[in-house]
């Protein structure tokens, strides 16, 4: 799995979002689905997103759409799979 050194701030940032937005509902009755568009700014929020599910315990799933648009749709859908369940 490709780690980034993500600042302590932007995880805290991220956890502090979640919290709100959940309101009064418990996080682990909470599903959060993250948009996923192979950018190093989604890819860095999918992999925030997966670090605060396992310490906070709320499950998420992330949505990508290959439009075929790029040269880097395999590593796009190499590191997303990283992400899955597998079954």
């Amino acid at each position: 799995m490709m780690r980034f050194n993500i600042p302590y701030d932007l995880n805290r940032i991220i956890e502090k979002k979640i919290i709100q937005y959940s309101g009064k509902i418990p996080l682990s009755k909470i599903k959060i689905l993250v948009a996923y568009s192979g950018g190093i700014d989604s890819s860095i929020l999918l992999n925030i997103v997966n670090r605060l599910s396992k310490t906070m315990n709320f499950k998420y799933d992330f949505v990508y759409i290959n439009h075929h648009m790029t040269l880097n749709d395999k590593n796009i859908l190499k590191y997303s799979r990283q992400f899955t369940k597998k079954k």
